[in-house]
C-alpha cells in the first residue's frame, strides 16, 4: 500500500472512530484521532482510549487537551520549518541584489571615465570638458550612494541571516526532547523515514531498537518524578554514548527510547542493544536531594530488520513485538525478530 492509499484508510478508520464514539467531527478530534489511528504515539493512545471509555459528557475538551499536550508541537515545528525555508530564500535573495547594485555602479563608473577621457584628447572644447566633469561628480554620487546602500543591504543581510540561525536554532529545539536533551518523536519519525529512503537506494541494511526502562514506574512512585526525570537522562546519556554516524537516539514516549542503526544489520543490532543494556546497568544511581545509593537501572530492547517494500509501521511493529517478549522474558535483556514464536515456527 502506497502513502497515498496508507493516508486514506487512515482517514477512513479515524471518522468511523467517530462515529462510533459519538465524538464532535471537528478540526482538532479529527487530527487527535487521525494521530491514534496512526499508532505510532502509545501516550496518545492511552489517552484516547482513557477518554473514549469514560462516561464524561465534554470528551471534546479532554481530546483538545490531548492536541494541546501532544500534537501541536508538531505545528509549532512545521511552521518554524516554513518559515525558516523563507528566509533562507529571503537571504540569497538580498545577497543577489548587493551583488547587483555594485556591479552596475562600477560599470557605470567605468564608462562615465572612459568617456571623459576619449572627450578630453579628441575634443577641445570647454564646454565639453564641463559636462563630462558634471558626469564624472554625478558618477561619484551613485558611487557614493551605492556604497550607503551596499552598507544598509548587508546590514539587512545580516540581521536575516541571524533571524535564519535563530529560526534554525528553534527548528532544532522543535525536534529535541527537553527533559533529556535527545531528539523527541517527531525527529524520530522524520529520521526513520528518510533513512528508510537511503537505505532503499543505497541497498544497505537498517534496523531500529526499541527500548523500554524496567520498573519505571516504581521509581517514579518510590523516590517521586525528579527522581524519575533523573532515570530518563541517565538512560539517554548512555544510549548518546553508544551510537555514531547517522544512527539517532531518541524518547519515543514516556519511558519508551528508539535508535535507528544505520548500515546495521541484525547481528550486529542486537550487540549494539546488549551493549547499552550493560552499560546502562553498570550506572549506579544516586538522589542528588540525599546522596542515597538507589541502585542500578535496567532497560530491554526490541530489535528489527528492515525489509524491502513493507511499511514503517510493520517495521516498527516489529521491534515492538520483540521488546515486549524482552520484557515478559524476564526484563533486562535484548530479543530480535528472530526470537518472536512466528519466526520460530517457519
Amino acid at each position: 500500500m502506497n502513502t497515498i492509499d496508507r493516508s486514506h484508510e487512515f482517514a477512513k478508520k479515524s471518522l468511523n472512530f467517530v462515529i462510533k464514539h459519538g465524538l464532535e467531527a471537528n478540526p482538532v478530534n479529527f487530527e487527535v484521532i487521525y494521530s491514534y489511528t496512526q499508532g505510532y504515539n502509545k501516550s496518545l493512545i492511552l489517552a484516547v482510549n482513557h477518554i473514549v471509555k469514560s462516561d464524561r459528557p465534554d470528551k471534546s475538551a479532554a481530546l483538545a487537551q490531548v492536541h494541546s499536550k501532544l500534537i501541536s508541537n508538531d505545528s509549532s515545528s512545521n511552521k518554524v520549518d516554513e518559515i525558516t525555508s523563507q528566509m533562507a530564500n529571503e537571504v540569497d535573495q538580498v545577497s543577489a541584489m548587493i551583488s547587483a547594485a555594485l556591479g552596475q555602479s562600477n560599470d557605470y563608473s567605468d564608462a562615465l571615465g572612459e568617456a571623459k577621457s576619449v572627450l578630453s584628447e579628441t575634443i577641445d572644447s570647454s564646454t565639453v570638458n564641463d559636462i563630462v566633469q558634471s558626469l564624472v561628480s554625478a558618477t561619484d554620487d551613485m558611487k557614493n550612494n551605492s556604497h550607503l546602500l551596499e552598507s544598509k543591504l548587508a546590514a539587512s543581510n545580516r540581521q536575516i541571516f541571524e533571524l535564519s540561525e535563530s529560526l534554525s536554532d528553534m527548528r532544532t529545539e522543535a525536534r529535541t526532547d527537553q527533559l533529556t536533551g535527545i531528539a523527541n518523536r517527531k525527529c524520530f519519525d522524520e529520521t526513520i523515514a528518510s533513512e528508510i529512503e537511503y537505505a532503499i537506494e543505497k541497498d544497505l541494511a537498517l534496523c531500529v531498537l526499541l527500548g523500554d526502562i524496567d520498573h519505571f514506574k516504581n521509581f517514579n512512585d518510590t523516590y517521586g518524578h525528579q527522581t524519575g526525570d533523573q532515570v530518563l537522562r541517565l538512560v539517554a546519556s548512555c544510549l548518546g554514548e553508544n551510537i555514531k554516524g547517522r544512527d539517532i537516539v531518541a524518547r519515543y514516549g514516556g519511558e519508551e527510547f528508539a535508535i535507528v542503526l544505520t548500515k546495521t544489520n541484525l547481528m550486529n543490532a542486537e550487540i549494539i542493544a546488549n551493549k547499552i543494556r550493560n552499560t546502562v546497568q553498570g550506572k549506579e544511581l544516586v538522589k542528588r536531594s540525599t546522596g542515597d545509593n538507589l541502585g542500578s537501572v535496567t532497560i530491554c530492547f526490541g530489535a528489527a530488520l528492515y525489509r524491502k517494500g513493507e511499511n514503517i509501521e510493520d517495521f516498527i511493529s516489529r521491534a515492538d513485538q520483540s521488546l515486549y517478549l524482552a520484557k515478559h522474558a524476564g526484563r533486562n535483556q535484548v530479543k530480535t525478530e528472530l526470537d518472536l514464536p512466528m519466526k520460530k515456527e517457519a
